[in-house]
């Protein structure tokens, strides 16, 4: 809201910029907790076998849904087990991540070059992306 009544007041649209008077709220940091290998162990066992390599590369790679939807196989490296992650997919508009931060490459953990070899097999020669959905298509988060 705050971006909103400044836009608005610099293109003198408002007169005042009635966001100058109102307090930003402190509110607590959320408490991330994140799975344990039983929890993980649990929801493999029971997850479609069709995605297990994209929840694999999700669970021990920390990659973001939009990474993940736009990763293409351009930018996974079996030969060298890395991970470059340079494009994100946001609303199914793929583009450059957010922030420079969220440029790097990840090392692929054992599980996870696994389980890209193993989509290698599913969808190097038919798609540019790594990960489908069962109709061929993109995954989308």
């Amino acid at each position: 809201m705050r971006s909103v009544f400044k836009l608005a007041y610099k293109n003198k649209y408002i007169k005042e910029n009635l966001m100058l008077l109102v307090e930003n709220h402190k509110t607590d940091k959320a408490k991330i907790r994140p799975l344990s290998m039983d929890e993980v162990r649990l929801f493999m066992d029971n997850v479609n076998p069709f995605y297990r390599p994209f929840f694999t590369v999700a669970f021990f790679t920390g990659m973001r849904g939009g990474e993940m939807s736009a990763l293409k196989w351009s930018n996974v490296h079996l030969d060298t087990k890395k991970i470059e992650i340079v494009e994100t997919r946001v609303y199914g508009e793929e583009g450059r991540p957010k922030t420079e931060g969220s440029f790097r490459t990840i090392d692929m953990v054992p599980m996870v070059h696994s389980a890209l070899q193993e989509q290698a097999l599913r969808t190097r020669l038919k798609s540019k992306y790594v990960f489908l959905n069962c109709d061929d298509e993109p995954i989308d988060v």
